[in-house]
Formats: C-alpha cells, structure tokens, sequence
C-alpha cells in the first residue's frame, strides 16, 4: 500500500483487457471519470477558440485514458464462479 498525502491506494490489481468487464477499483473509476471530464472541458474550450485539431486530439485523448482505466480490476475481488451460482438459485 502506497500513501501519498491523503490518497492510499493499493497496488495489487490486475491490468488487461479481459479484466474490461470484471469490476474497476473506485479510486481508479474515480481518477479515470475525473480525467475524462477534464479532458471534454479543455476539449471544448479548445474548440471555441478555433483549434480544432487540437481539440479533437484532448477529446480522443480522454476517451482512450477512460477506456485504460476500465481494464483495471481488483486482484483481492473474489470471482463469483458457477457454483456459487447455482447455489444461489
């Protein structure tokens, strides 16, 4: 675990694209979500003032962080096998 001021985060996750679907730690979905939202803030301020292409790139830019930060799974986070859900029925 790795504390820098307030903000502990825990670094025993997985990276991968098959983790996409699995669930994102919240401190990841949290920086990722933040990031995302920033960059179509500055994306369209860019946009306004006429730099198009740069614009486009923030904006593309944002998208593939937030894309990287769903591959991010919990490597603690127990697996719900088909047992568990056969029993559950």
């Amino acid at each position: 675990m790795v504390q820098i001021g307030l903000l502990q985060m825990n670094f025993t996750m997985k990276f991968g694209l098959k983790y996409y679907f699995k669930p994102t730690p919240k401190k990841v979905r949290l920086i990722g979500d933040s990031l995302a939202a920033a960059s179509l803030f500055v994306s369209g301020m860019t946009l306004m003032e006429g730099y198009k292409e740069i614009a486009i790139f923030i904006a593309v830019s944002g998208w593939v962080g937030k894309f990287l930060s769903n591959m991010f799974a919990d490597a603690d986070a127990k697996t719900e096998t088909q047992d568990t859900k056969q029993s559950s029925l």
